[in-house]
């Protein structure tokens, strides 16, 4: 029971060293970079932000056919009282009469056509700018992410170096001391 328990307990503890990642040369570190990193990502989205507002603007300068339409009820009041006797009726009485609709219905129908805006037009020389700045601004930052990521690629490079080293070292001074503790013992060196 004791070494089921174990044995889960090694696999189990095993999983986090199994799911990192291992790359085995930096060209393999910088494709990961280039496929998932957010600043990439950001970069990309960007780019497609600008072309998106190049779309928008040149939909400024196309023809453009508005059709509105508002409905309006207002209450009947009486908005004058005048004698009977101008419509024909009796003398001695009065009528109100009241003026305009009681509901009003306003159908519109609208067409503009920009047919000079220099404004628009200039902006429009703007959006290729902007978009080879956006290229630009990607290529900067994936070469900029490749720089860092071969910077720390080769820092750990040479800390395993280092690391390798000092475990020969130690080695080698281990080995040393055993001799001269050898030595000591049997005579050969002279006390200090």
């Amino acid at each position: 029971m004791k070494k089921a328990i174990t044995g889960l307990a090694a696999i189990f503890f095993s999983f986090p060293l199994l799911a990192q990642l291992q790359f085995k040369n930096l060209t393999e570190v910088l494709a990961y970079a280039d496929k998932y990193s957010l600043v990439v990502k950001a970069a990309l989205l960007n780019e497609k932000a600008t072309a998106q507002d190049q779309q928008l603007h040149r939909a400024t300068l196309m023809p453009r056919l508005d059709l509105t339409s508002t409905a309006d009820y207002n209450v009947i009041i009486p908005s004058m009282v005048v004698p009977d006797k101008l419509f024909g009726g009796q003398e001695g009485k009065y009528s109100s009469i009241q003026f305009g609709l009681p509901a009003t219905l306003t159908p519109a129908l609208e067409f503009s056509l920009p047919l000079f805006n220099p404004e628009k037009r200039e902006e429009m020389k703007r959006y290729p700018l902007e978009k080879e700045r956006a290229k630009h601004n990607t290529s900067l930052q994936l070469e900029h992410l490749h720089i860092l990521l071969a910077e720390a690629y080769f820092n750990i490079l040479t800390a395993n170096e280092l690391l390798a080293l000092s475990t020969e070292s130690k080695t080698t001074v281990e080995q040393l001391l055993t001799i001269l503790t050898h030595r000591k013992k049997e005579g050969i060196l002279p006390p200090v």
